[in-house]
């Protein structure tokens, strides 16, 4: 039988999603995004990136606690913006994360982001 304390400090247990990108993707070009989480708590979560402009492959998949990481390739198709990488995830809620990302002609010096958030 498990005591009072440790069921609450189960239930108060966060998730968090971590996002590895470049910040600038070149048109034409094949990039990679990095999604896993820390601990999926017995959850399934389905994980929908998308980019405007973008192929993105797969179009979606699902973390749980056998799978927690994943990724995503990502193919510019569009003329230079300034735009943002959206990673919808669905689980008891659906939460939307929003990194800003540019894409480019041009060969440029890229920075690899990485984004952590909790999830709700």
């Amino acid at each position: 039988m498990q005591s009072e304390s440790s069921v609450q400090s189960e239930s108060t247990k966060d998730v968090f999603l971590k996002i590895i990108y470049d910040c600038c993707l070149r048109i034409k070009k094949e990039h990679v995004v990095e999604i896993s989480m820390t601990d999926c708590l017995g959850c399934k979560w389905q994980i929908v990136p998308h980019v405007k402009g973008c192929i993105v492959q797969p179009p979606f998949f699902y973390l749980n606690d056998s799978c927690k990481k994943i990724y995503f390739s990502i193919v510019p198709i569009t003329k230079n913006a300034n735009t943002f990488l959206n990673v919808d995830v669905f689980g008891e809620q659906h939460q939307r994360i929003s990194r800003p990302i540019r894409i480019t002609k041009l060969m440029s010096d890229n920075t690899t982001m990485e984004y952590v958030t909790r999830l709700s």
